[in-house]
C-alpha cells in the first residue's frame, strides 16, 4: 500500500528484493518464501493486489498502462524513491515473476491480441525489472527473469507464436545483460542476470485448464521459489548469462542450462 511510505524508510541493512508479478502464484510463492528470511525486505509489484500474506510493501501499477512501460516505470520509480530514500544502490534482488500464456499460429483472429498480452507480460515487465536493477540495484544485485523451455525447441513455438516469441525476448536479454562486463549492460558492478525457463508449472490456473493432465513432472512452486531464493541469498550459486530449465521428476526438482 502507499500508506506510510513517506514515513518507513527501511533499515538499509536490511536485505532488499522487488518481486514483478507478486499478485501471481508464482510471485506469491516467491514472496513467501522471502518473507521467512528475517534479513530480507519484500517488495510486490503488480496491476492488481496482492491477496494473502503480501510483501512488506505492496505497489500497484495503473492497469491501464499495461501497454506503457514508460508510464509504468515512472509510477513505480517514484513510489520507490519514496519507500526507500531516493534512488541509487538501494535492492539486493529482482525478481521478475511476471508471464502469461497463449495459443494461436499466424492465421488465428487473436494473435494481435495475444500479442499485445504476451509482450505486456514478459517483454515490457523484464524491461521494467532490468531498469530497476540498473536504477535501484547495489553492487552484486541478482536479476531473475521468466523465460520458457518451448523456446529451445527446434520448430519453435508456431502453435503459440506470440507466446514464444516474447520469452525468446526475455531468453535474449538474459544473454546480452548476463554475459557482458557492467560498463556494457549499464548494470551495478558485479551483478547476475540469470533466467528460468519452466515446462509447466503446478498452478492452480494450470490444474484448471488441463484437469486430465500427468502433473507427475509439473514443477511445485515452492521448489521454483526455494531455488530463487538460494540464487539471491547466495548469487555464487548460480552463473550469469543461463537461462536454467527445471525438471521435476520423483517429487524431487533439478535446475541445468536450458539448451540453447
Amino acid at each position: 500500500s502507499k500508506s506510510g511510505h513517506r514515513n518507513k524508510n527501511p533499515i538499509m541493512a536490511q536485505r532488499v528484493v522487488l518481486v514483478h508479478g507478486a499478485a501471481g502464484a508464482l510471485g506469491r510463492e516467491i514472496v513467501k518464501r522471502f518473507r521467512q528470511s528475517k534479513p530480507w525486505l519484500t517488495i510486490g509489484v503488480d496491476i492488481v493486489p496482492a491477496a494473502g500474506d503480501a510483501a512488506h510493501h505492496s505497489i500497484v501499477l495503473p492497469k491501464e498502462h499495461a501497454l506503457q512501460p514508460t508510464l509504468q516505470c515512472e509510477t513505480l520509480f517514484k513510489q520507490l524513491e519514496l519507500l526507500l530514500g531516493g534512488r541509487g544502490p538501494r535492492i539486493d534482488a529482482v525478481i521478475s515473476a511476471s508471464g502469461g500464456f497463449a495459443m494461436g499460429n499466424a492465421q488465428d483472429p487473436q494473435l494481435l491480441a495475444s500479442c499485445e498480452a504476451m509482450f505486456s507480460s514478459s517483454i515490457f515487465s523484464s524491461f521494467v525489472a532490468v531498469h530497476t536493477s540498473a536504477t535501484f540495484g547495489k553492487p552484486r544485485i541478482l536479476t531473475v527473469l521468466p523465460g520458457a523451455a518451448a523456446v529451445a525447441s527446434p520448430n519453435g513455438t508456431p502453435w503459440g507464436l506470440a507466446y514464444g516469441s516474447s520469452k525468446a525476448g526475455v531468453h535474449q536479454m538474459v544473454r546480452s545483460l548476463g554475459t557482458s562486463p557492467h560498463e556494457a549492460t549499464g548494470l551495478p558492478p558485479g551483478s547476475k542476470v540469470v533466467g528460468f525457463a519452466p515446462v509447466t508449472l503446478d498452478t492452480p490456473g494450470n490444474r484448471a485448464g488441463m484437469p486430465d493432465a500427468d502433473t507427475s513432472a509439473w514443477t511445485p512452486l515452492p521448489h521454483l521459489a526455494d531455488t530463487l531464493f538460494a540464487w539471491a541469498d547466495d548469487p555464487s550459486t548460480c552463473t550469469s548469462g543461463v537461462v536454467y530449465k527445471p525438471d521435476t521428476k520423483g517429487g524431487v526438482t533439478s535446475f541445468a542450462p536450458l539448451d540453447p
